[in-house]
């Protein structure tokens, strides 16, 4: 592959960066090199923005080793960051290099890949100290934030919720997702911000800004099921949409046809590895 110069709205942070086009259209392979050390980092494909997998309707979520979903638990600031990164367009095709982002994320660690991935694109931040605090739970308010940082924020000119004024730091973010249908508040108005968000709540969320609607005519007996979890509650269809990899047909209404289940298990890079490698030999071939 030859070195070209990037579209006018492809964005990379550091000047050392060395584009190469992957396809007829991009996406865009940068070498990424540290100015400070002069290391050069393993091979990174990008787009020309930061996106969301639209099209391949993986799964992003699974549930524990016993069997259990555990909806109504909450979730961390590190199993978000893991998720979102595993939804990513724009991201690392292969394994992301350890820098020392934050002072408590080590080296090794099961949610070490993430939180560097998500933080190299700033869609992460962590504490005033240094730290990303990974085990503490992600709240409503976090996680809205997080989920903005993905689309243009849309201009809101009134609170929608009664406890989100326009002196909070999330303000712009929260009311940006509802606007947009991502998020919703209580009965009585409230958003509740600084409450942990549930795992049952996060698919929810995450499936409205995928656009990824269950297939309720699916055989369940087909489905990757939990101990803990009843057809009948609430959640169900938006867990079920969440843990089963699915190829899928749209109608006008975005209402899916589930047309095949697929056995897949959820890891960091899902299968976007084997579609990039698939694109680049093809490309390398011509």
């Amino acid at each position: 592959m030859s070195q070209v110069t990037p579209p006018p709205n492809f964005s990379f942070k550091n000047p050392n960066d060395i584009v190469h086009r992957v396809g007829e259209n991009g996406p865009y392979e940068a070498t990424y090199t540290d100015p400070n050390t002069g290391k050069q980092y393993e091979t990174v494909i990008w787009v020309d923005a930061i996106a969301l997998i639209m099209d391949d309707h993986f799964a992003y979520m699974q549930g524990y080793p016993e069997g259990d979903f555990r909806q109504g638990n909450n979730m961390t600031r590190a199993e978000a960051a893991v998720m979102f990164s595993r939804l990513i367009v724009k991201r690392s095709s292969y394994s992301v290099e350890y820098r020392g982002t934050f002072n408590d994320v080590l080296q090794g660690w099961w949610c070490t890949e993430g939180i560097e991935y998500l933080a190299s694109l700033e869609i992460i931040k962590g504490r005033d100290d240094g730290s990303f605090d990974p085990s503490a739970p992600i709240t409503r308010a976090e996680f809205a934030v997080i989920a903005s940082r993905f689309d243009q924020l849309e201009e809101v000119t009134d609170c929608k919720f009664s406890d989100v004024t326009n002196e909070y730091w999330f303000y712009e973010y929260v009311n940006s997702a509802a606007a947009k249908g991502w998020i919703q508040g209580y009965e009585d108005g409230e958003f509740r911000p600084f409450e942990h968000i549930r795992r049952v709540e996060v698919v929810t969320i995450v499936n409205r800004m995928l656009e990824r609607k269950f297939d309720d005519s699916v055989n369940k007996n087909m489905l990757q099921q939990f101990n803990d979890l009843s057809s009948s509650y609430w959640g169900y269809a938006n867990i079920m949409e969440a843990t089963n990899a699915h190829d899928f047909i749209k109608d006008d209404h975005g209402n899916e046809t589930w047309t095949k289940i697929r056995d897949e298990k959820v890891t960091f890079a899902s299968k976007r590895k084997e579609k990039i490698d698939a694109l680049t030999e093809r490309v390398d071939n011509k």
